[in-house]
């Protein structure tokens, strides 16, 4: 392959995250991964060394982000202790499953800084885990050419499979996903008003719910997280703006 003979003589290092956790192989690799609400735990293995990994960033995705991020630290001077306090300090970025807490029974999820199919699965994977009513308010993915169709098919059965509560649409081709005319919308205010009672029902009966927005960065849906926490705050005065 071209990328080998680019590299030439120097040392290749790799990471792998498998279904089972390890691959012999590897450098670097993750065991015994729990994912949970907050990020995931895992025991991070360099080498001859290892060390436990509170990794405060959502989904089985950001693993393997994390053993890609250890390789280049470690390859440039970078300790295992060094990497440890480095992953464990989140750094909350809007638009990358940045989350807007409405009380404790009610998270937005804004991951609207870009989508394409593997993002959108990642992002399903992380929603649908959720103990709580599950709500894809999605759009567009943009620049995909002669394939847009099949990969919005190829993520509206991802979606389909994961069980979720509700998916709603925004745009044109998104509307496959939400499988549902009734549930596709051309204008956020109008998909904000839709969901608007349904959230306010789920904290008025203090069931969880969970919305994850998420949309190719030309379809804007953090304008639908920000509609929807402005009207909850007027409604139920409990939306602190972080």
């Amino acid at each position: 392959p071209q990328w080998r003979k680019e590299i030439g003589d120097h040392e290749l290092q790799s990471f792998s995250y498998t279904a089972s956790d390890q691959d012999s192989y590897a450098d670097f690799w993750a065991e015994n991964v729990s994912l949970n609400l907050n990020g995931s735990t895992f025991i991070l293995h360099a080498f001859e060394e290892e060390i436990e990994i509170n990794l405060p960033y959502l989904g089985a995705h950001n693993v393997s982000n994390a053993l890609a991020a250890t390789a280049l630290a470690m390859a440039v001077g970078a300790s295992l202790a060094d990497v440890k306090a480095g992953l464990e300090q989140r750094s909350q970025v809007k638009g990358r499953l940045y989350p807007v807490e409405i009380n404790e029974h009610c998270l937005l999820i804004d991951d609207t800084y870009n989508a394409n199919v593997d993002s959108m699965k990642s992002a399903i994977s992380v929603l649908k885990n959720y103990p709580a009513f599950r709500i894809l308010a999605v759009g567009d993915m943009a620049e995909l050419g002669k394939e847009s169709t099949q990969c919005h098919q190829e993520v509206a059965d991802f979606a389909q499979q994961a069980g979720l509560d509700l998916i709603v649409s925004f745009g044109k081709e998104s509307a496959v996903i939400s499988a549902n005319a009734q549930h596709h919308f051309t204008d956020k205010q109008t998909m904000s008003n839709f969901l608007l009672p349904i959230i306010s029902q789920k904290i008025v009966e203090k069931q969880p719910l969970v919305l994850l927005a998420k949309g190719s960065r030309r379809q804007k849906m953090e304008e639908l997280i920000e509609m929807l926490s402005q009207s909850i705050s007027c409604t139920f005065g409990v939306y602190s703006g972080n």
